[in-house]
């Protein structure tokens, strides 16, 4: 069995009359399958962005788009529900429910994206 740590730090003012401050570090347990990193190039047409698994999944997904291309993409289920949407340069980490189905299509007037992803499987 292998680790991972994960920590997500949100900080800043001016939002609220309180400072912002967030600093949380999980140390996840991940097994096989897993995909350290890859790309994928996303079409208008949705396809698999994983394969679905009987486990809890962590996965991360970042849109490496540039900011002034509006090369948004859509992660969504099977069934075409859109559930995260990820403007360029905005990414993604989160646990997957077993045997979800997720795929990736893009929102671009070129028809072509390009999202980096990686996905460990929870032992």
């Amino acid at each position: 069995m292998a680790t991972i740590t994960s920590q997500l730090i949100l900080s800043g003012s001016g939002i609220t009359s309180e400072s912002l401050s967030i600093n949380n570090t999980s140390i996840l347990n991940v097994t096989n399958p897993a995909i350290e990193s890859g790309t994928l190039n996303v079409t208008n047409t949705a396809s698999a962005l994983m394969p679905v698994i009987t486990k809890k999944v962590y996965l991360y997904v970042k849109n490496t788009g540039t900011v002034n291309t509006g090369d948004s993409v859509h992660i969504e289920t099977a069934g075409g529900t859109h559930v995260i949407r990820l403007s360029p340069t905005d990414w993604c980490f989160l646990p997957v429910e077993p045997n979800l189905a997720l795929k990736v299509q893009t929102l671009t007037v070129s028809g072509l994206s390009t999202v980096e992803f990686s996905y460990f499987t929870a032992a």
